[in-house]
């Protein structure tokens, strides 16, 4: 007879999991830490998921799907490249704002070397980055200069470790607001189109 998995205690293993990879990194989370954060048994655990990098690959492609569907909704809907751009900083600080620890377990993993990110995840990103660029350079907005290397480092690396500093309490008790989305903004913009 198969036992009936309980939604609830697969919730708790993967809050354990965000929470032990914000608090350890990758490296120093372990199936029985998890197991024990989460109050199930590491047999529970492992009816669910082989092991720790398919439990953590997983929840991981959840919060790049919330990530990356939100940044092709902004992409789908601007105007210019830089509403896009604006639209974009702001909605990631709300992102944040609403579900730190989430935004947190992203950013420990994209910075982990140990962690290997899927295939998937890393041609998603590059095919929005390409019709990023295509779309701006067809607008003239973005300099034919610019790669998707360019747009990858305005899109994703400039404004999630500036908002990684912030989150580390790097300036002070400053908090995520849409003055500090203008700040990112401002910045990224000068990055892609220099005067």
């Amino acid at each position: 007879m198969a036992r009936i998995s309980d939604p609830a205690k697969l919730e708790n293993i993967k809050q354990a999991t965000v929470s032990m990879i914000v608090e350890k990194g990758y490296g120093g989370a372990s199936i029985s830490a998890i197991a024990a954060k989460a109050g199930v048994a590491d047999g529970y655990l492992y009816r669910h998921y082989p092991g720790k990098t398919e439990l953590v690959r997983d929840l991981f492609n959840e919060s790049t799907a919330m990530f990356f569907d939100y940044l092709r909704q902004e992409l789908e809907n601007y105007t210019t490249f830089t509403d896009f751009i604006t639209r974009y900083h702001r909605g990631l600080v709300d992102l944040i704002n609403e579900k730190t620890d989430h935004a947190k377990f992203f950013i420990q993993l994209i910075n982990d070397f140990t962690f290997e990110i899927d295939e998937t995840a890393k041609q998603s990103v590059l095919d929005l980055c390409h019709r990023t660029l295509e779309r701006g350079q067809r607008n003239h907005e973005i300099p034919d200069t610019c790669s998707p290397l360019d747009i990858y480092t305005v899109i994703v690396i400039v404004p999630l470790q500036i908002f990684s500093l912030y989150l580390k309490g790097f300036f002070g008790k400053i908090t995520l607001d849409e003055k500090t989305a203008a700040m990112v903004t401002h910045t990224c913009l000068k990055l892609i189109r220099p005067s």
